[in-house]
């Protein structure tokens, strides 16, 4: 037996995967989109923030969005951008579990 044999030969449906699989499925779309809000907020950014520092607001901390626009936010918005920045650098690995997760879902051959 070779290890090709544990993968799928054709389409693969969603009744036929165990529980396990379907629950990592899952898990692995959620933790997608809970770590790549940062992209929301780049645009979110780019459409609210001023272009210029405004004293008033406390907008005075330069971000620079967008491919490299610059928009001036307050210091707890620059916080959060931070925060969902450093998230956003793992969104990759849910994709690369789900691939895999699903890669794997042949099904196995039982030994006599």
């Amino acid at each position: 037996m070779s290890l090709l044999d544990y993968f799928p030969k054709g389409r693969i449906r969603w009744r036929d995967l165990p529980l396990w699989r379907k629950l990592v499925l899952v898990l692995c779309a959620v933790s997608f989109f809970l770590l790549g809000g940062n992209g929301y907020q780049h645009i979110r950014i780019y459409v609210q923030n001023p272009s210029s520092p405004v004293t008033e607001n406390g907008q005075i901390y330069s971000l620079r969005v967008m491919h490299g626009s610059v928009r001036y936010v307050t210091i707890k918005e620059l916080q959060s951008f931070r925060s969902s920045e450093d998230r956003a650098t793992l969104v990759g690995l849910p994709i690369i579990v789900g691939f895999l997760t699903l890669l794997t879902a042949g099904k196995s051959k039982k030994h006599n």
